[in-house]
Formats: C-alpha cells, structure tokens, sequence
C-alpha cells in the first residue's frame, strides 16, 4: 500500500469521524464535541 494512499484512507476516517461527533454535537446542542468535530474535519481536509 502506498503512502498516498495510506493518507487518503486516514483523511477518510478522520472525516467520517469528524461529521460522526459534530453531528452528534449539532443533535445535543453542546459546544465542545462540534468544535472536535471541526477540528476533525480540518485534519482530514491537511490529509487530502
């Protein structure tokens, strides 16, 4: 497996995650998981 794609698979994880907790967040109206959400997303975004 190539490293490109190693990257491409944890950018997928990290988004899934990422929408997974600020969802989660969004549904229970709490600050703390959507900013971790966000910040997932914005790591996922650095990966791709």
């Amino acid at each position: 497996m190539t490293h490109e794609k190693k990257r491409r698979i944890g950018a997928g994880v990290l988004l899934a995650l990422g929408l997974a907790i600020g969802s989660i967040g969004v549904m229970g109206t709490m600050a703390p998981p959507i900013i971790t959400g966000v910040g997932f997303l914005t790591l996922a975004w650095v990966l791709w």
